[in-house]
């Protein structure tokens, strides 16, 4: 099976017998949030119903033109530490996080800078770091241009969790989590 370049050298790695042996991962995805339900991706508050954590996928857009669903998740302006996160139905090797700002033709909002946490448990949070120091992401200067950051170092989690930092106005944005399954193989050597 030919694997996306972006997924080429990734691998996992299994113990059998004393040794370690390299088999490529197979079912990479550039969004794992396309098979996620509305209710695993949640939010620290929202702004109300148009604009709640559902609305934060890539492919959202602005309903019109009774404006019932917002172009994008964003955060209540009250909310002093917003973050929007996902929840997989099992733990994922994370590569990467791409993201986008609000669709709307009347409102300009997207966030410039967030940092990523992950989590196994949804309890205990870890900040994605590079040479053992935070990682400050660069996000987007616009509306609908698509951002892709890849992570130096991939990772395992069920939870991914997105914090914006700073942000064109007040944060919104939508987001995309890329990434693989773990799959589990037993062997028995007799």
């Amino acid at each position: 099976m030919h694997l996306p370049t972006a997924y080429q050298e990734t691998t996992v790695y299994y113990r059998v017998k004393e040794r370690t042996h390299e088999i490529p991962l197979t079912d990479c995805k550039e969004d794992l949030l396309e098979d996620v339900a509305d209710a695993d991706i949640s939010a620290s508050d929202s702004y109300g119903p148009p604009y709640g954590p559902e609305r934060a996928r890539l492919t959202t857009v602005e309903a019109q033109p009774e404006y019932n669903g917002g172009g994008s998740w964003i955060a209540h302006p009250d909310d002093l530490d917003p973050y929007i996160q996902v929840k997989f139905n099992n733990t994922k090797l994370i590569t990467g996080i791409s993201t986008k700002g609000r669709n709307s033709r009347t409102s300009y909002r997207w966030v410039t800078w967030f940092s990523v946490l992950h989590s196994t448990d949804g309890a205990s949070w870890v900040t994605v770091q590079d040479a053992d120091c935070n990682v400050m992401f660069k996000g987007n200067v616009d509306r609908d241009s698509l951002v892709k950051n890849r992570f130096s170092q991939h990772f395992r989690a069920q939870y991914v969790r997105v914090r914006p930092l700073k942000s064109k106005v007040h944060p919104g944005m939508r987001f995309g989590v890329s990434g693989c399954d773990l799959v589990c193989m037993y062997i028995t050597i007799k």
